[in-house]
């Protein structure tokens, strides 16, 4: 790891964004793309999957695969996320994830959007294969996890109270303004990002091949939402992943 513990908290609550190269190797992400490949076919019945078949997302995959499974019990990453949720208490799961270029894509996340505007909220995510600007590249507005930046886009762009989701348009008025606010992550595989996604945010439309990632969601001090804990796929057939 890169940096202390005490940086990247100190980058989240700043910029509400930090990113560590390499932070998984070659053969550990070469392992999880084939592991997201077998899942995909063994809960092909249980895959999320967006309206145009570009982003396939396996719920809950650290439950059903030993290759996996050491990204959400990360000892660096769980230190953080306690850390900066201050809160011991943590439940979640990790979200694997394959997306491949289709016309229409909206990309990862389908759009720009934050997870809740009330609350700080954090994730990891880590790159799977190579990403640059035209394999999806996580965007991130930096700075606006803030809740002085919260209201101040309120008064500002116009955006509603607690809005979630938000149209080019709206986002592309932002960065036309402030470009400086527009953070787009590209990254060798291996790449990790952790983020507050009460920051606006999204995976940026494909524009050729495929992108693999694992992402880690998390809650402190409650349960798993039973809208996403319904998404989470078997635990059965441990042994076939």
């Amino acid at each position: 790891v890169e940096a202390s513990d005490e940086q990247v908290l100190a980058a989240l609550e700043d910029s509400g964004i930090y990113i560590v190269k390499d932070y998984w190797s070659a053969d550990q992400c070469a392992a999880a793309i084939a592991t997201i490949d077998g899942l995909l076919e063994t809960y092909a019945d249980r895959i999320w999957k967006d309206a145009v078949g570009a982003d396939y997302r396996i719920f809950g995959a650290d439950r059903v695969s030993a290759v996996i499974q050491p990204f959400y019990q990360d000892p660096f990453i769980t230190r953080v996320v306690q850390a900066y949720e201050r809160s011991d208490t943590i439940h979640g799961f990790t979200l694997a994830a394959k997306i491949a270029y289709k016309v229409n894509n909206r990309g990862s996340g389908g759009g720009w959007h934050r997870d809740r505007a009330d609350v700080r909220q954090i994730k990891a995510l880590v790159y799977l294969s190579d990403v640059d600007a035209q394999h999806g590249p996580f965007q991130y507005f930096s700075g606006s996890h803030k809740s002085s930046q919260v209201i101040k886009d309120q008064v500002v762009e116009g955006f509603d109270f607690n809005q979630n989701r938000f149209e080019d348009a709206e986002a592309d008025a932002v960065i036309r303004k402030s470009p400086e606010r527009l953070m787009t992550v590209l990254g060798k595989a291996g790449t990790l990002v952790v983020m507050d996604t009460r920051g606006i945010h999204r995976g940026k439309p494909i524009e050729t091949g495929e992108r693999y990632a694992l992402t880690n969601y998390y809650w402190s001090d409650m349960e798993i939402p039973p809208h996403m804990a319904a998404l989470i796929v078997s635990r059965e057939n441990l042994a076939t992943a």
